[in-house]
């Protein structure tokens, strides 16, 4: 028998032996990244005098990332601090000649390369009262220089063969007026296992007196080089007649996408989950000939993700009617088309309470769902806030070995205001949370905020 000093002191020992990580409660912060967890940055996040941007990342190799901040690239290498090799650690963004861009989303393939993608605006000289809408792609080497072998010397300009809108002519005009420029918006990317840059948005469908515009959604998909995929929808494009625009498309392990769109009309009615097979058609079995219809109440599309048996998991939040608390759910639809009675209460799990703006969502390998938002200290939204990481099992309880009760809360300084936006895991299943931050701490009281999380 070994005297029990003697075993307390193994135990020690074997305990200075294990990884951080594994020492940590899953959800503790990361000291390892920033400064204990955590990294600021000053950066002008108006994309234009009207809009501020999303701050969003994509991932490089070695737990490296890139974050999209207005007009600027901000590269930070794994332990967060700035990353030179890639435009000593900046880039700024420029549009295409003659254009203005609104910066939507980033990804980075796995060489690296960096592909912004943004909605580009230009002056229509036939109407002069509306702007001619195109996506914009650029794609930045590993260190930073535009790729000049991607599109025409790194930049990419096209309305994906999308319609112009109709509208009707002027009473007795005796012949039919000139046509009105595309409108297309880019609202999310993705690349799939062999690298095809996937594209989600809307275009403007029609104008109509009532409404003022009609949106309908799409889902395209570009070759590595920026050309349109002939083998995808039509001419690389699937028009969502029935919807009207979403966020990022989900792709499927087999190169198929799930595209999670918002209703397509001007009164309420249910959001819409498209299921596309490799090819880009609608898959038969899935819901209404491709479609699924979700449940008037769930409000607002936010996310959609899919686990590793193909199953779509949705992430909404309810339109904040005057008097209505907000209410975030996650629903996991099966490959048919119907909600997994399996997950949650018939389907559905609501979470957190009026409080929390859901804005991420994440399947990790072992099908546990991960929630990032902004959690606010009341429902006025206009007092203190802080970033939220939630936590579910797969079978739809929030994991109380996660954080506190299933939850983490991170704050960056007693006057700040952090809004998260997005959230990726990294390099050996960390948690990578970035978004906006308001502080009176910063040049301009602007920039970005990221926390990095623990997960076991």
């Amino acid at each position: 028998m070994y005297p029990t000093s003697r075993i307390v002191t193994l135990l020690l020992a074997l305990a200075l032996l294990l990884p951080a990580g594994a020492q940590a409660r899953s959800g503790k912060l990361d000291r390892s990244f920033g400064e204990k967890g955590k990294v600021v940055r000053a950066v002008d996040l108006e994309a234009d005098p009207y809009t501020t941007s999303k701050p969003m990342i994509a991932k490089l190799p070695e737990g490296r990332a890139v974050v999209l901040a207005g007009r600027t690239l901000l590269a930070f290498r794994a332990d967060g601090r700035r990353y030179r090799i890639f435009g000593d650690g900046r880039v700024e963004l420029f549009p295409p000649r003659g254009n203005s861009i609104l910066p939507t989303d980033v990804v980075a393939d796995k060489g690296g390369r960096v592909i912004v993608g943004s909605t580009a605006s230009s002056a229509f000289e036939v109407y002069p009262d509306r702007l001619k809408k195109e996506v914009a792609l650029a794609r930045y080497l590993p260190w930073g220089t535009l790729d000049r072998s991607f599109g025409s010397d790194g930049d990419l300009l096209t309305g994906l063969g999308l319609p112009s809108p109709w509208f009707p002519p002027p009473p007795a005009q005796p012949y039919p007026p000139p046509p009105l420029a595309p409108e297309v918006s880019l609202e999310g990317l993705a690349l799939d296992r062999q690298e095809r840059i996937v594209l989600g948005g809307s275009y403007l469908a029609a104008i109509d007196g009532w409404c003022g515009g009609i949106r309908r959604g799409f889902v395209a998909r570009l070759l590595s080089g920026g050309e349109a995929d002939p083998t995808f929808g039509e001419a690389g494009a699937a028009n969502l007649s029935w919807s009207g625009g979403g966020g990022t498309p989900a792709v499927t392990r087999g190169g198929g996408v799930y595209a999670f769109h918002a209703p397509g009309f001007c009164k309420p009615s249910p959001s819409s989950l498209t299921r596309l097979d490799v090819n880009g058609q609608r898959v038969a079995e899935f819901g209404a000939e491709g479609v699924a219809w979700i449940e008037e109440s769930a409000g607002r599309p936010i996310s959609v993700a899919v686990d590793a048996e193909g199953r779509a998991l949705l992430l909404t939040s309810d339109y904040h009617w005057a008097g209505v608390p907000p209410t975030t759910i996650v629903y996991r639809v099966q490959r048919n088309g119907e909600l997994d009675p399996t997950f949650g209460s018939g389907g559905s799990v609501q979470l957190g309470d009026e409080s929390l703006e859901p804005t991420a969502l994440l399947v990790d390998h072992r099908g546990r769902i991960l929630v990032a938002g902004t959690s606010f200290r009341d429902r006025s939204r206009n007092s203190a806030s802080s970033f939220l990481v939630a936590r579910l099992t797969a079978r739809g309880q929030l994991d109380r070995s996660f954080g506190k009760a299933g939850m983490v809360e991170t704050r960056f300084g007693r006057r700040a205001q952090p809004a998260a936006t997005d959230m990726k895991l990294t390099r050996g299943g960390k948690i990578l949370v970035a978004g906006t931050l308001t502080s009176p701490a910063l040049p301009g009281e602007q920039g970005i905020a990221m926390a990095r999380y623990l997960i076991r």
